[in-house]
């Protein structure tokens, strides 16, 4: 009879740890509210609407010499180009396995690309523009990096 109390207390005790029993810990941290969702065409339409605000998007990446943009085929605006900025080590080592390798279309263009669903925040100018000679209108600052694929090569670039 002792064991089965014990038993049952021990078990009592593994349902009451710092978590209450029914949450699991995360490596990642505490759990924030989630970033709000907006096509980025939509995004760049309505770019007062989403200033500061954590973003959740798809688009493509661009970079080379002096060039980290962001863009969608769909909404191409030379008047509307955005900086990207990296700041998240786990987005950074995902987006290694794409930028950085010297692809076939690296050696054409001078340029690397990859499409993905990226979590940041999103930032209008306000005097200064962003990244190479404040040539850019908007920032995106890249938390996280998801389902991210390589770009046909006939895919519109974003000039």
């Amino acid at each position: 009879m002792f064991r089965i109390i014990l038993l049952m207390f021990v078990a009592s005790l593994t349902q009451c740890g710092p978590y209450g029993g029914n949450v699991l810990p995360s490596n990642d941290g505490p759990i924030l509210n989630p970033a709000e969702q907006a096509d980025f065409c939509y995004l760049l339409h309505h770019d007062k609407d989403f200033d500061g605000k954590e973003i959740e998007t798809t688009a493509i990446l661009v970079s080379g010499f002096e060039s980290s943009f962001m863009y969608d085929p769909g909404c191409i605006d030379k008047d509307k180009s955005v900086w990207f900025y990296i700041d998240s080590e786990m987005a950074n080592v995902q987006l290694s396995k794409y930028l950085g390798k010297e692809s076939p279309e690296f050696r054409t263009t001078g340029l690397e690309r990859v499409r993905g669903k990226f979590v940041g925040t999103f930032e209008v100018k306000v005097g200064r523009g962003f990244g190479h000679m404040n040539s850019s209108e908007y920032s995106f600052v890249i938390k996280r990096a998801d389902e991210l694929s390589t770009v046909p090569a006939e895919t519109a670039f974003p000039w």
